[in-house]
């Protein structure tokens, strides 16, 4: 035993006679660790990006996640992240991007081409997955002037996912961290465990490691309502009219798929529409603390009484319709359909009355 213990001190001495760029360069392969205690809660919808603690210079994986997957045949998600965090290209040029085993046989593309220090995928195809955990993975360099204790933001700034009917999906976001660790060196189990222990308390607002009295989140109109455009004198209808979204109230996770308005009045606000009076008027939809609005539009209804049908309204349609009431049997043949000018489906003086008002108000 104490061969082996000689042995090993031996071994380690030769060890630190290494020169330091080399020992450096060994750490850059494997120093890295994954952190995923940001994954959001087994029942939350959401896309969300792991941490990593790495060490200056070091080449790291970016993983985007999927959790409680609902089933998607199309996945987009753009993310933005720091200046000192290098992209690493493939060999034709393009963001080095591994799509998990369960997208293999998916339609897969990545681009830079958005803003400055932004990369996306997108994939695709005729099924949807439900598959939970790693979609795709981006790789990046970390500058060697990176500063140890150093947190930078892997921030998703855009997802689009579609279910198979090519309608939107529900999903929460939650961003990922390069924590960079002092001198490089690998993170010991025990290291690791106070190390984000202590991390997660001084910057929990920016991790959101807890739930605890969080209060956040966005609804958005899913579906749009079957009617926008009304004339004046018709109501307000919400058939068709859905809303998604998700988020936290006081720490609580709440998310609502495709809920039809009609089913939720109260979450309705038309207090501005006004069906008797043409205008463009905002719908606003509240729930949870979060707002979103559509718009509908009022016209006035169509002008009847162009009873000769040449195109204009003047006193002469006003005579023609008089002498029609009137039943005098040299009366021309006018339009019916124009001379029934309240759309009663009669002809009487009432027609004329409202034609004559609306002569005599537009002359």
């Amino acid at each position: 035993m104490k061969i082996i213990h000689k042995a090993a001190a031996v071994l380690l001495s030769a060890c630190i006679t290494i020169s330091s760029s080399a020992l450096r360069s060994s750490f850059r392969a494997s120093a890295y660790t994954i952190d995923n205690s940001n994954a959001p809660d087994e029942d939350v919808t959401g896309i969300y990006i792991h941490t990593v603690y790495a060490a200056a210079g070091e080449e790291i994986p970016v993983t985007v996640y999927a959790n409680n997957n609902e089933g998607f045949t199309n996945c987009g998600v753009t993310l933005s992240y720091p200046s000192d965090l290098k992209l690493i290209s493939d060999s034709s040029g393009s963001p080095k991007f591994t799509p998990d085993s369960a997208y293999q046989s998916w339609q897969c593309s990545a681009n830079t081409g958005y803003a400055q220090n932004q990369v996306g995928f997108v994939i695709s195809n005729s099924r949807a997955s439900t598959v939970n955990g790693a979609i795709g993975t981006f790789y990046f360099r970390i500058s060697e002037q990176a500063p140890k204790d150093t947190v930078y933001t892997m921030k998703i700034i855009e997802t689009q996912l579609l279910d198979k009917h090519q309608d939107p999906l529900s999903y929460w976001r939650e961003n990922g961290y390069v924590k960079i660790t002092t001198g490089g060196a690998p993170v010991s189990s025990e290291t690791t465990t106070e190390t984000t222990t202590t991390t997660e308390t001084t910057t929990t607002t920016e991790t959101t490691a807890t739930t605890e009295g969080r209060n956040e989140g966005r609804i958005y109109l899913s579906r749009q309502p079957n009617k926008t455009a009304y004339t004046v004198g018709e109501p307000l209808d919400l058939a068709g009219a859905a809303v998604s979204g998700f988020g936290w109230t006081n720490g609580r996770f709440w998310q609502i798929n495709n809920e039809l308005l009609t089913n939720h009045r109260e979450w309705v606000d038309a207090s501005s529409f006004r069906f008797n009076q043409a205008g463009t008027y905002t719908i606003y939809v509240r729930t949870n603390g979060c707002e979103t609005a559509f718009t509908v539009t009022v016209a006035e209804k169509p002008v009847k009484g162009d009873v000769d049908t040449n195109g204009k309204l003047e006193m002469q349609d006003a005579i023609l319709l008089a002498r029609y009431i009137a039943e005098l049997r040299d009366q021309r043949v006018i339009d019916t359909e124009q001379a029934d000018c309240n759309s009663d489906s009669m002809i009487k003086m009432n027609d004329l009355s409202l034609l004559l008002r609306w002569l005599l108000e537009n002359k």
